[in-house]
């Protein structure tokens, strides 16, 4: 099997941004809701819940933050 690696700017035509850059003009709500979902927790409970049993109680700061 023949394979190639393709650069994302030969997709795209321009050289990749900073991940910041594509997250532009989202809410933070729409992020963490998105994240949530991603990481497998899909409908089962408010992401705020989620990421408080996902974060230990010694990041309960750090969640807070998030939310």
């Amino acid at each position: 099997m023949l394979g190639r690696v393709i650069n994302y700017s030969e997709i795209f035509g321009q050289s990749p941004q900073p991940a910041g850059e594509y997250l532009t003009g989202i809410s933070r709500e729409t992020l963490l809701k998105t994240a949530v979902y991603l990481l497998g927790f899909r409908g089962v409970q408010p992401y705020r819940e989620v990421l408080s049993n996902i974060f230990g109680p010694h990041n309960r700061e750090f969640v807070r933050a998030l939310v």
